[in-house]
This record gives structure tokens, sequence and C-alpha cells, in this order.
């Protein structure tokens, strides 16, 4: 079992140099934290920013921060097991289910049915939720937690 880098209870992300992101993070505190080859914006969007990947124990992690007015509403994240080298939007479901499920001590042991529509897994919390969402539409997934704070 990989340590725990999300709180169940407050929402709250630990990253691998120890900065805590919050539903209250806004751009400038990443901008100010991390220098521009830990973090980039998007060329695509100003309210996006990745940060490189980094290793979580057994885990290489990629996160994408969304934000609405600087305020973060939304951190998006990849996991693999070796170096992520994949192209954007490939995702690992079952990895990534895995692995929010330890973070967040689901027993549920959820498993993918892709011939039932509209299937997701996702946990609720008073601060938002967290999960991986299928989009049939497009056939591709996304691992992310999201703030109730702000709506898109």
């Amino acid at each position: 079992m990989s340590k725990k880098i999300i709180d169940k209870e407050t929402g709250t992300l630990t990253l691998y140099n120890g900065f805590i992101i919050s539903k209250d993070t806004t751009l400038e505190n990443l901008l100010n934290t991390f220098t521009s080859n830990e973090l980039k914006k998007s060329e695509y969007a100003d309210n996006i920013c990745s940060l490189k990947q980094a290793k979580y124990d057994e885990y290489y992690i990629r996160f994408w921060f969304y934000f609405i007015e600087e305020k973060i509403y939304k951190i998006g994240f990849e996991i693999e097991t070796k170096p992520i080298q994949r192209v954007p939007w490939s995702n690992q479901r079952d990895l990534e289910t895995k692995w929010i499920a330890e973070q967040m001590d689901d027993k549920s042991n959820f498993i993918w049915d892709m011939n039932i529509a509209g299937r997701h897994y996702s946990l609720k919390y008073n601060w938002g939720f967290i999960g991986v969402y299928y989009d049939f539409k497009n056939g591709t997934f996304d691992s992310s937690i999201n703030y109730h704070s702000l709506k898109k």
C-alpha cells in the first residue's frame, strides 16, 4: 500500500516537496512554490498548468491544476508504475481506481464494466469528490479531485 497523499477528510493533496494543495490554493501559490522547470502553464488554456511527474512510493504521478479566477477547482492526475511516457488521454483506469481506493480507504472493490453506460468510479465528500470518470462520447477517462467551492 502506498503512502497517503490525499486527506479524505479535507480533500488536501500533499505533493512530493511537502506543499499542500487545498480548495483555497491559488495559481499564484503554485507559481511562487515551483520553478518553471517543474510547473508548466498550458499553451492552450490560461487556467491550466501541469506539474512534472514525480515518484510517490511505487507510483509515478503527473498532476494538472485547473483554476477559475486564479482559484483551484480541479486537480487531474495520471498514475503509472514506471515513468510516464504515454500520450495524454490514454488513462490507466484500473490502476488509478485502485490508487484512489487505497488513498480514500474505499473497500468497495469497484470493477469496471464497460457495458454499463455512464459508468464511473466516484467518491463524494463534503469538500467535493474524487474519482475516475469515463466519457463515452470520445472514449477517454479522467481521474481527478474536484472541489465544490467553485463551479465550472
